[in-house]
């Protein structure tokens, strides 16, 4: 998985998590906008959450849209199923919904009723107040370790900023583009050199940077390299080092970035032989 695929994974699992604790506690509208945040494609539970939200508030259709996400994702999957088939019954009876429901018994019901109703909500309110505060005491130490590793690869990419930095400025390793990656304090270098001396010049240029741990540089390569004269040409310089002129392609494709015109070559310009 790359950085950025990484970096997408984090942030959607940080907004499924505040969007869970949102929905709780009864907040749907600032829950739907964290799931919409969410960078694309949504996972499934995203879709089923985004689906509950979007049928609690009584608009199905957005709620079925949802749900028909999921089974594009996974085909016959029996939540989305469900969920699907209720809110299409719901949309063609809407009296069935619990809270139309609630509002005609408590309308028809006398007073004893609506007091055993009070003492039901109120009881099942502590509970609901009990089950929030549980969840966001999980989910807040989730976040918190959502932002740990969020934190953690931001530092990785700045310290893999710093070594390519570091090499960039050596000038010995000017034409010689080396790309860094790595974590965790250890670095991955990878391109070309013309030396042995140059690649090991960049493990201990690595290596110089405070945090790098290690440096591995078996992803550099050291290939040939040849200085131009005056009234050099491609054809020319592939008959010497291969002795085939028509070889002047090979050379020209591993300098395209210095040579974008291969008719116009400068007197000392360092060229790579593959």
């Amino acid at each position: 998985m790359s950085q950025e695929e990484t970096l997408n994974d984090l942030i959607s699992r940080m907004v499924y998590a505040c969007a869970v604790r949102l929905a709780r506690a009864g907040e749907y509208t600032e829950a739907e906008r964290f799931l919409r945040l969410a960078p694309e494609p949504r996972s499934r539970e995203h879709l089923l959450l985004l689906g509950r939200i979007c049928g609690q508030q009584g608009r199905y259709d957005e709620a079925i849209a949802a749900w028909r996400s999921v089974e594009e994702i996974s085909p016959g999957d029996s939540d989305a199923s469900a969920a699907i088939a209720r809110a299409v019954k719901l949309a063609q009876h809407p009296e069935l919904h619990p809270a139309r429901r609630l509002e005609r018994w408590v309308r028809t019901a006398g007073a004893v009723a609506v007091a055993v109703a009070l003492v039901v909500s109120l009881a099942a309110n502590h509970r609901l107040k009990s089950s929030i505060r549980d969840a966001d005491v999980r989910h807040s130490a989730e976040i918190a370790q959502l932002e740990d590793e969020l934190a953690a690869l931001r530092d990785d990419r700045d310290l893999s900023g710093v070594v390519e930095e570091r090499l960039r400025s050596e000038p010995r390793l000017t034409g010689f583009p080396i790309q860094v990656d790595g974590g965790g304090g250890r670095i991955r270098c990878f391109g070309d050199v013309s030396s042995l001396e140059l690649k090991d010049l960049i493990s201990r240029l690595a290596l110089s940077v405070n945090g790098v741990e290690s440096a591995d540089v078996t992803g550099v390569g050291v290939t040939h390299t040849y200085v131009t004269m005056r009234g050099d040409a491609l054809s020319a310089i592939a008959y010497i080092v291969y002795g085939d002129a028509i070889r002047w392609r090979e050379i020209h494709a591993a300098n395209d970035a210095k040579l974008p015109d291969p008719d116009a070559i400068s007197p000392r310009q360092v060229l790579r032989i593959p």
